[in-house]
């Protein structure tokens, strides 16, 4: 089993177990596991490891009244750049979640803190609360001659 898998795996059990309610409608949330049905492990944006661009960033979206994620924003970059690098992947990402539908109408948040670290495996760990780290290596440039 994939360490991502893995990770998927323990964000549903723990939402799973923690059913006891998402708070009320029209709250903003920093923990989105208690409402999750369905979490994908997110990837580093690959134009802002091309680009070797770490940093946090927060996305920030409601939960419609189907479970999904609407009017995805990205806010509280550490640089413009990190937005525009990050901003069409991270979004796309979090699209893919599902939530249950007693969290519809709620505003969640959640920060991406990317990091690139030659010396690690690529990793994504889930700090709670709603705090995602994403860490890679930097790309790899051939320099050999051909």
């Amino acid at each position: 089993m994939t360490t991502k898998s893995s990770l998927l795996i323990l964000v549903n059990i723990a939402a799973a177990a923690s059913m006891s309610g998402c708070g009320p409608q029209g709250s903003e949330r920093d923990v989105i596991v208690p409402c999750g049905r369905h979490l994908r492990i997110p990837n580093y944006p690959p134009l802002a490891q091309s680009a070797r661009v770490t940093g946090d960033v927060s996305v920030v979206f409601d939960v419609d009244s189907t479970g999904q994620p609407s009017r995805v924003t990205l806010q509280d970059a550490t640089s413009k750049l990190l937005i525009t690098v990050s901003e069409a992947s991270l979004r796309d990402q979090v699209r893919g979640w599902r939530f249950l539908p007693e969290c519809a109408g709620t505003t969640m948040r959640v920060r991406f803190s990317l990091r690139l670290d030659d010396e690690a495996a690529p990793a994504v760990f889930y700090d709670s609360p709603g705090v995602f780290t994403l860490t890679e290596q930097s790309p790899r440039l051939d320099t050999s001659t051909r």
